[in-house]
């Protein structure tokens, strides 16, 4: 539930299968008070939007604009993730969601380097568990947290206190804990529409 006016750009750069059209933008409309797009051709990026990579593309992030090209070998995460940390700095954050394998945290060092956030789902609340925990034991995520607890952490100005939040492993719940249980028919149904 992202407010409607806070100044966010959201960019999910997700797998998606080559050989049939998505829904995502479509389905994630319908639940999403910002405006969801599917980046099949350039776009300029407006703040307070939702894009979502367009099946068989890796995003780039070019003089203001999302630029799509083919892809081959599922390069599409990372790629988007080292573009937005080239050209947003500080101002970027990776958020990395459940899923299976380890992308996205090849270039989480790229984010974190750059002074932006890194963020992992608790894997505790994920469908699948593989990319969170990945992206943890990459030793860039700032936090590990609950769905509903990223976009306000993400929204709340970094500390500047002596002790940066980077500098402290994450803490992972523990083992058993409850899961957000408005989380799973959310990933179910993104699983059922695009076999995620």
């Amino acid at each position: 539930s992202v407010p409607p006016s806070a100044g966010v750009v959201l960019i999910l750069a997700v797998h998606l299968d080559p050989s049939h059209e998505s829904r995502l933008a479509e389905i994630l409309g319908e639940h999403c008070i910002l405006p969801v797009t599917q980046a099949k051709e350039p776009v300029r990026i407006e703040r307070d939007r939702v894009y979502v990579i367009a099946p068989n593309t890796s995003l780039t992030v070019e003089d203001g604009e999302l630029r799509p090209a083919p892809h081959l070998d599922h390069e599409g995460v990372p790629t988007a993730v080292f573009s937005l940390a080239r050209a947003y700095g500080s101002r970027c954050a990776a958020v990395i969601l459940s899923g299976l394998g380890h992308d996205g945290s090849q270039a989480l060092a790229e984010i974190r380097a750059a002074g932006g956030r890194c963020v992992a789902q608790d894997p505790q609340t994920a469908l699948h568990d593989g990319m969170p925990r990945s992206a943890i034991a990459t030793g860039c995520i700032d936090a590990v947290l609950a769905p509903e607890a990223i976009l306000p952490f993400l929204l709340t100005p970094s500390p500047a206190a002596a002790v940066s939040p980077r500098s402290a492993a994450p803490v992972l719940p523990e083992p058993g804990a409850k899961r957000h249980p408005g989380f799973g028919p959310i990933l179910e149904l993104l699983a059922r529409h695009h076999g995620a």
